[in-house]
């Protein structure tokens, strides 16, 4: 079995932000704003997941079944031109 390395960028929506600060702020309703490189059918999905109720979230069928139409149709969902490299950093290069 060969291994795939895969490069992800990842960071935190909330930069500067402390996790008491963060679990504040989204029980008062906050979200995360639309990334800029992020299609808008794509954070819709998103903050479909955000629901306050669990009920309201769509199950991981569902979420599979919305993306794979998505990728269906071939449309660019994250467009990496777009992307800020100063607000993520690659899994690769973090130090612990």
């Amino acid at each position: 079995m060969s291994s795939i390395k895969c490069s992800l960028p990842g960071g935190s929506p909330y930069p500067r932000m402390d996790g008491r600060k963060i679990v504040h702020w989204l029980q008062q309703g906050h979200r995360m704003s639309k990334p800029q490189h992020v299609d808008k059918k794509l954070y819709g999905i998103m903050t479909n997941c955000w629901q306050e109720n669990p009920d309201k979230r769509p199950t991981f069928t569902e979420l599979r079944n919305e993306l794979k139409e998505m990728e269906n149709q071939h449309k660019r969902l994250i467009n990496m031109e777009m992307y800020d490299k100063k607000l993520y950093a690659n899994v690769e290069d973090l130090v612990v």
